[in-house]
């Protein structure tokens, strides 16, 4: 007779990784805090989406959005190589008239930090927030094995549902860069509904703080979407490209605070501490 008290361990295999090493010979942190929050936290999350970079012949790993079953979206980067970013994960409503909110932890609590004003563009779509890296090499390298957790009987269930659909794997969204010099960059964007993924265009706001109006020219964009399977009221864009000029600092982080369109470098000191006393005056 199966004891259901037993830990079963399901492993998710990359047949296009060029690591032999899986996710926690990798120290790639973004799945463990995902399933924590599936299955100790029961957050809802209906599908997990890993997000991969190719680039030449190397996969990285960005990070893993999760499709809830309420219909909102989150994003969980993966930790960089010896930089911190300062937030666990972003989440948005369906409703895109509400605004998004970062989540880090504060001694293993998680705690909602200033919500970010979803940016409306002249498009029509709206920009969440934009990614810049100084170097592709800042990114772990994609696992050959994902090392899910042992868990019980019960809970076997609830993690395969979130990976599997009708017995087949989700799959993963893959970014492409173009093979250029420079710094790299990912822009989160929101797609309404009629709008087409092949209207879609930069986003050069959140850029400026760090680009001049000569470098934020002709850029080789490639863009990627992602349909929610819990509603229909948006896709969620990544368009990927790079900028000829290296930024100096390790990661730019570029989203509003607000509807006036307030941008905020996560990499400045100075800024960090103004936009925590935004907060507080907020709360």
């Amino acid at each position: 007779m199966f004891d259901k008290s037993q830990k079963i361990e399901i492993i998710i295999e990359n047949t296009f990784a060029t690591s032999d090493k899986n996710s926690k010979e990798l120290n790639i942190t973004v799945f463990e805090r995902v399933f924590h929050k599936l299955i100790f936290e029961k957050s809802g999350i209906g599908k997990i989406i890993p997000v991969y970079v190719k680039s030449k012949d190397n996969y990285r790993i960005l990070g893993v959005f999760t499709l809830n079953n309420s219909g909102s979206t989150s994003f969980f980067p993966e930790h960089l190589k010896g930089v911190d970013i300062f937030f666990d994960h972003l989440t948005l409503d369906r409703d895109l008239n509400k605004n998004a909110h970062l989540t880090h932890l504060i001694k293993e609590r998680r705690k909602k930090v200033s919500p970010i004003a979803l940016a409306l563009t002249n498009r029509g779509f709206y920009h969440l927030i934009t990614f810049v890296f100084q170097d592709l090499d800042q990114l772990k390298l994609a696992p050959e094995k994902i090392m899910c957790p042992k868990v019980n009987f019960g809970q076997k269930e609830l993690l395969k549902n979130s990976l599997f659909s009708k017995g087949i794997f989700n799959g993963s969204l893959m970014l492409e860069l173009p093979e250029e010099k420079g710094s790299i960059i990912f822009q989160i964007l929101l797609i309404p509904k009629g709008i087409d993924c092949n209207d879609l265009s930069f986003v050069k706001e959140p850029l400026k703080p760090i680009f001049d109006d000569k470098q934020l020219r002709n850029f080789k964009i490639r863009a990627t979407c992602l349909e929610h399977k819990f509603q229909d009221e948006y896709k969620l864009g990544v368009l990927s490209f790079r900028c000829s000029k290296e930024i100096e600092m390790p990661i730019f982080l570029g989203y509003s605070l607000d509807k006036s369109g307030f941008y905020f470098n996560s990499s400045d000191e100075e800024l960090n501490n103004s936009m925590m006393k935004r907060i507080r005056k907020k709360n």
